[in-house]
C-alpha cells in the first residue's frame, strides 16, 4: 500500500469519535414562529404555575384579558348543564377504622333550567360529564367584582353566561 491512502489507527478513531453534525435549512418565518409558540407556552406554564385554584385563576384572566382560552368545558348531569353548586351543605370526613374512611358530603347543584339537586359529592363527581364551549366574552359584575364567561356550546350553539368558578 501506499502512503496516500493508508490511514492510521489513531486517524481512524479521530474520525468515528466526533460524528459529523448534520445541518437543516428552516425558513426564517418557521423560526419565528417556532419562537412565538414557545414563547407562548412559557406564558401559559407560568399562568399554571402562578395559580393554584379557580378564584386565582379567575383573577388572572382578569387581569390578563388578551390570554383567556377560547376553548372551555361545562360540566352536564344528564341533558342538564350546571351552572353553579352550593358549598358543601354537609361535609364530614373522618376514620372509621384500620384506615377507612367515612365521607358525608352533600351539595346543592344549580341546572340551567334553575332547578337544584341535592346529592353526595361522590354521586356528583361519579356521573358529571362536560360539553365543550367557546368563549364570546367576559361580563363582570361592577358590585362584586365577580367574573363570569358568556359561553355558546358547540355541540348545539345554545349560550350560557357561567361565573368562572363553574368553568373548567
Amino acid at each position: 500500500m501506499n502512503d496516500i491512502t493508508k490511514e492510521t489507527k489513531e486517524e481512524k478513531d479521530k474520525n468515528i469519535a466526533q460524528p459529523k453534525e448534520e445541518t437543516v435549512q428552516v425558513s426564517k418565518t418557521t423560526i419565528e414562529a417556532m419562537q412565538k409558540t414557545i414563547e407562548s407556552m412559557k406564558k401559559t406554564q407560568d399562568m399554571l404555575l402562578s395559580t393554584q385554584d379557580k378564584k386565582q385563576l379567575a383573577l388572572y384572566f382578569a387581569r390578563n384579558k388578551d390570554q383567556l382560552p377560547t376553548k372551555m368545558k361545562l360540566r352536564m348531569i344528564g341533558e342538564k348543564v350546571i351552572v353553579g353548586w352550593s358549598k358543601m351543605m354537609t361535609n364530614d370526613v373522618y376514620e372509621v377504622a384500620d384506615r377507612r374512611w367515612k365521607e358525608d358530603q352533600t351539595v346543592n347543584v344549580l341546572f340551567e333550567d334553575g332547578k337544584t339537586e341535592e346529592m353526595t359529592y361522590m354521586n356528583f363527581v361519579r356521573r358529571y360529564t362536560t360539553v365543550m364551549c367557546t368563549r364570546m366574552g367576559i361580563v363582570t359584575d361592577e358590585k362584586t367584582g365577580s367574573i363570569a364567561y358568556k359561553l355558546i356550546r358547540d355541540d348545539n350553539a345554545k349560550e350560557y353566561i357561567v361565573d368562572a368558578t363553574f368553568v373548567n
